[in-house]
């Protein structure tokens, strides 16, 4: 007997000219057609049961029809081609290919993994290639996926240095702070990888790059607000400086890396300066020769004062 399928128009085929042999079942008595070309797959949900694998075949002696045909009932090697092709695409960062492939089913293949977790995105970030992280994206990826060991696409990116292609993840809205199964953000890892990369004439590019990724992320991680007042330092138990930062009302102090902190603010906290908010200056007397006195009006007191130096002040609107 034969079996029943589901036909729909022609599509596009895998590789022009291409016999892919089907394994003859002699066990089922199903009727065994042989398979020239594979030219679509895809996750098929019925009314009923379980979503299966299908894929989308012209066989060999139905003039130009193609079927859907469940994964089952699909030959081992057929699959097993399919398969192989579509990770040795990725893994070469062949653009057109994977280009290819994804018309005959990428929302189905970008939610394929290898061996090692990996998807299609963490291949093309891990390459570098702008457009098919951007095609791969499109099709549906996991943005955040992990693979065995926790990486994402993100963390590949930022580990070889790929710059643009950590800026498209970002903006498609990977998360920058998911961690490896190490504990590690894309961040840190590369904070890692720059400890770990003396500053010297042979690695400076190395050490360029690796910042300019740095600063991409920090982009996105952090917002650049300036704060009321430096509170406090301390060393933190991984010995880096911290400083409590006291933040406009709506936000709490906050102790925050050095790393984080403007430079010109440390300086002042070092040296004992102030550096209080004022609203606005109200007057001022005096001459440029003689030294002149602003009246002062500050944003956490009704009562103004004169002041003879308003450098180490911070102006808030």
């Amino acid at each position: 007997m034969y079996l029943r399928y589901k036909k729909v128009g022609s599509g596009k085929s895998l590789r022009k000219g291409t016999q892919i042999r089907a394994k003859t079942d002699a066990t089922s008595g199903a009727a065994v057609k042989e398979v020239e070309k594979v030219n679509g797959v895809r996750i098929y949900q019925s009314r009923v049961g379980r979503p299966t694998l299908q894929f989308l075949v012209k066989l060999k002696d139905n003039d130009n029809e193609n079927i859907w045909i469940p994964a089952k009932n699909v030959s081992e090697d057929i699959r097993k081609k399919f398969n192989s092709t579509w990770w040795r695409i990725c893994k070469e960062g062949n653009e057109n290919e994977v280009q290819k492939y994804l018309a005959l089913g990428g929302e189905t293949l970008t939610y394929t993994r290898d061996m090692n977790s990996r998807s299609a995105l963490h291949f093309a970030a891990g390459i570098g290639s702008t457009s098919s992280v951007k095609a791969i994206i499109e099709s549906g990826a996991e943005i955040d996926s992990k693979d065995k060991d926790g990486y994402t696409p993100l963390h590949i990116a930022s580990g070889y240095l790929h710059q643009e292609i950590v800026k498209i993840l970002l903006e498609a809205g990977a998360n920058p702070e998911l961690q490896d199964y190490s504990g590690r953000s894309a961040l840190d890892l590369v904070e890692m990888l720059k400890a770990n990369t003396p500053a010297t004439t042979v690695t400076y590019s190395r050490r360029r790059a690796l910042e300019d990724v740095a600063q991409c992320l920090e982009s996105f991680v952090y917002e650049e607000m300036l704060p009321l007042s430096l509170q406090a330092s301390r060393v933190s138990t991984n010995g880096n400086t911290e400083y409590l930062i006291e933040w406009p009302d709506e936000y709490e102090s906050l102790w925050v890396s050095e790393k984080q902190v403007a430079d010109d603010l440390i300086s002042d906290f070092q040296e004992g300066l102030s550096s209080e908010p004022f609203q606005c200056i109200l007057s001022s007397k005096g001459s440029e020769k003689n030294g002149k006195e602003y009246l002062v009006q500050w944003q956490d007191s009704d009562i103004p004062s004169w002041e003879s130096d308003m450098t180490n002040y911070n102006f808030r609107e």
